[in-house]
């Protein structure tokens, strides 16, 4: 059976019916100074089912992200204050596995790329198109998706073992024994 996809009003393809089961829309924070491509990127990612939040700094992002943990981040290179480059180091202290997709107006989007591996998921040259973003966005979240959380006893497991050099683990630990 195939899945039709249902264009929303304004014959867009709807995120939300095209998603694959079991991933949910990711929340997402946008940080850009610029008012304008910040309230237009909002709108447009609201009208498509996503959650988003907006701020115009890096020092307004941080207790948003201690607050709401967004999966997605949306950050702009150049801002005044704290750059994009230092907001981009603390949201990843306090929310590692948030995926950043850096917006970058000046110089090529590769050159950002560089300066902010690993940490940056994917960078992109402003404009972009929506739907440039809206692919990031989905891509961030499947990748987030195929994080599989480790419960604290096997992490403490696998410190202890990893500790004494040993692969004598006995299966009854892993398996809830």
């Amino acid at each position: 059976m195939t899945q039709r996809i249902k264009p929303d009003q304004a014959g867009r393809a709807n995120p939300i019916e095209k998603k694959p089961p079991g991933i949910p829309l990711p929340r997402i924070l946008i940080v850009d100074d610029e008012n304008l491509f910040r309230g237009a990127l909002k709108k447009e990612l609201v009208s498509r089912g996503y959650a988003v939040m907006d701020v115009r700094s890096g020092k307004e992002a941080i207790p948003v992200i201690r607050r709401s943990k967004p999966e997605v981040v949306i950050l702009d290179q150049m801002m005044p204050g704290m750059d994009g480059f230092e907001t981009l180091t603390k949201i990843k202290k306090i929310h590692p596995a948030a995926q950043v997709i850096m917006l970058t107006g000046y110089g090529g989007a590769e050159a950002a790329c560089e300066a902010g591996k690993p940490h940056v998921f994917m960078c992109l040259k402003k404009p972009c198109a929506i739907e440039e973003i809206v692919t990031a966005i989905e891509a961030a979240a499947l990748e987030n998706a195929h994080v599989s959380p480790v419960s604290l006893k096997q992490w403490i497991l696998g410190v202890f073992f990893k500790r004494y050099r040993t692969d004598a683990l006995p299966r009854r630990f892993w398996n809830g024994g």
